[in-house]
């Protein structure tokens, strides 16, 4: 297939972030609780919480298993039987929905290298441009927005500003949903539908 151009993302990362933008000054900012952080419980924060420890070191082993045992694998090669079927909206909501949902908890790269296969067959077997497939898998990957094991930004984020596993999901999935849904009508739009 022809290789995707340089800016060839930004057809879809520009509503995206625009969005994003719109969403957070007007309401994710809100959702937020205030922190009082100041310089001096800065290291007093950096001191891990051993619930969070557990956690954290945790859910990279899990994705590393899930990865190498074939589990991943396994749910993703059979929910593209159900895929097939769908119009290609509903295939686009349901690639874009799966990552979305999966680079929660596993690491995006390794998620993208098992998801754009299955995608491209997915896609070819309901007679649709991969390409558009695969870049709604790439786009996706890249909205771990509701855990705070979800990238290694976000764990930063959790600990030194000292928020909760909810405070993501609250500001969090909403920011996810708007990103589903970005993506979903911007690969219709570009690759057909």
């Amino acid at each position: 297939y022809e290789a995707f151009g340089f800016f060839e993302f930004a057809k879809i990362g520009l509503p995206i972030t625009i969005a994003g933008l719109i969403y957070m000054y007007f309401i994710g900012i809100k959702l937020m609780p205030v922190k009082d952080i100041t310089e001096d419980n800065l290291p007093e924060l950096a001191e891990r919480d051993p619930k969070k420890m557990v956690i954290v070191a945790g859910i990279f082993p899990l994705s590393t298993a899930l990865i190498e045992t074939g589990a991943a694998d396994y749910i993703v090669d059979n929910l593209s039987v159900y895929l097939t079927n769908l119009s290609p909206t509903l295939l686009y909501a349901a690639i874009s929905g799966i990552t979305i949902l999966l680079t929660q908890f596993l690491m995006n790269t390794s998620l993208t290298a098992i998801l754009v296969p299955m995608a491209i067959l997915v896609a070819e077997s309901a007679n649709m441009d991969p390409r558009g497939a695969v870049m709604a898998v790439a786009m996706a990957a890249s909205a771990a927005l509701c855990t705070p094991f979800g990238t290694g930004p976000n764990l930063l984020v959790w600990e030194v500003g000292g928020y909760d596993f909810q405070d993501y999901m609250k500001v969090g999935l909403p920011l996810a949903i708007i990103f589903w849904m970005i993506t979903t009508i911007a690969c219709v739009i570009i690759y057909g539908a």
